[in-house]
């Protein structure tokens, strides 16, 4: 038996199997004898497109007459690298305006290559306030679609050790295009 604010459930089990699994909107898990149910709640998004709920989910970017998806959040850039590394390979997306990952950040490498970082000239020594990016793509799924930058520019990248594919793309296969992008004020590691 378990209760909380929105109401209560009871699970009886008498000569069944369990099974982990999912039911609508219900996820179970049976470890150690303890059946654990998980009831997923819709999305709720912020104004820059980042789920309020959980940890990992982005509002979807509309799509134009032409099928593209347009990229107009910081939410959108992450649904979009999150879709090519799970595998959707041929989004063809356009940014509609600039996109600042760490608005107000600025990051600066010294002659030795250490980074420092600074917001609004003040020294920032807890890095762990950044909004780390994941590449779009990677070697095992290169972008094949068509990314239009729109002249616009991305700023504020920010990945915080080196990786084979970091950058705003990881890895872009023979099939993908990225044209008419800027990138500004990154970081993509110190190898």
């Amino acid at each position: 038996t378990s209760t909380d604010a929105v109401g209560s459930f009871y699970v009886r089990c008498i000569g069944v199997t369990l099974e982990v699994g999912s039911i609508g909107d219900y996820d179970f898990d049976f470890s150690e004898g303890i059946i654990t149910v998980i009831l997923h709640t819709a999305h709720t998004f912020d104004a820059d497109g980042f789920c309020t709920v959980c940890s990992n989910g982005y509002e979807t970017p509309t799509v134009n007459g032409e099928g593209t998806y347009q990229i107009q959040k910081l939410g959108h850039l992450f649904w979009l690298s999150a879709q090519v590394n799970g595998g959707n390979l041929t989004v063809n997306a356009v940014l509609m305006g600039n996109l600042d990952l760490n608005a107000g950040y600025v990051f600066t490498l010294s002659n030795e290559g250490m980074l420092s970082v600074t917001k609004n000239g003040t020294p920032v020594t807890d890095l762990g306030v950044l909004r780390q990016w994941k590449a779009i793509g990677n070697e095992q799924n290169k972008y094949g679609g068509t990314f239009d930058g729109n002249g616009y520019t991305v700023r504020g990248l920010y990945l915080p050790s080196a990786v084979d594919c970091g950058g705003l793309f990881g890895a872009i296969g023979t099939a993908g295009t990225v044209k008419n992008l800027k990138i500004e004020n990154a970081y993509t590691g110190s190898g």
